[in-house]
């Protein structure tokens, strides 16, 4: 099994209210290799804190989220830093993912760098074509890319370090509908051939069914197995 969630539970404070709301996934969320999980529920339920804690960047105030058997939030050192490499993610705002003093070059060879892996040659070109990008946007800044090839950009970035997983919070609900039809299959084509897994975050059905062959969704603190 590559991912094991077990009783997760997250308070945050919510703003104007004096308690805390809690994120609460009750049952067992598991994830396979080359799996496509859907994690839907509407606005504010807490997708995104739970995708957050499922990718070791927050911790839960209790449970556990195993990685190939290990709890990924007791890891430290060189695992933590190769968990953090299997397992990337892909937000909903694409622009705020990048340096906009960098130009794209800089920003997509930065992971190399953190991991201090070697870049294969014409490798990161490839994912550019496979992303239906072209090599000149490497050159140009965030700012003069659209929304959908900032997109392709950030999913180019977090495939090229070839991970175990990807959780993707909701990568095309800021897209026109033509726009989000060709993300999504860039998508499902990419993960496929890598047999890469993923935890979609969306809170459109449609979405989740195209792309998800499990799905569940967040409701009041409780995680239910949707389809």
């Amino acid at each position: 099994m590559l991912l094991k969630a077990r009783d997760i539970k997250k308070t945050f404070p919510v703003p104007g209210k004096a308690r805390k709301k809690m994120v609460q996934a009750l049952g067992n969320l598991e994830i396979q290799q080359g799996a496509r999980i859907g994690l839907m529920g509407v606005s504010g339920v807490g997708k995104t804190t739970l995708g957050l804690i499922l990718a070791g960047l927050v911790r839960p105030d209790s449970g556990r989220v195993l990685f190939h058997e290990r709890p990924i939030h007791r890891l430290r050192g060189a695992q933590w830093k190769h968990m953090r490499k299997s397992i990337q993610m892909v937000f909903q705002h694409p622009e705020s993912a990048f340096d906009p003093r960098w130009k794209m070059r800089k920003s997509l060879e930065e992971p190399f760098k953190i991991h201090g892996l070697p870049m294969e040659k014409g490798g990161l070109e490839s994912v550019l074509e496979e992303m239906g990008l072209p090599l000149g946007v490497l050159d140009r800044y965030p700012s003069q890319l659209s929304g959908g090839e900032l997109q392709r950009a950030a999913l180019a970035r977090a495939l090229c370090l070839k991970p175990d997983l990807v959780v993707l919070d909701e990568p095309t609900s800021m897209l026109d509908p033509l726009t989000q039809s060709r993300i999504l299959a860039v998508i499902q084509k990419s993960l496929e051939r890598r047999n890469t897994a993923c935890l979609f975050i969306t809170h459109n059905l449609h979405v989740a069914k195209a792309v998800c062959s499990q799905c569940y969704v967040l409701e009041g603190g409780r995680l239910e197995n949707l389809f």
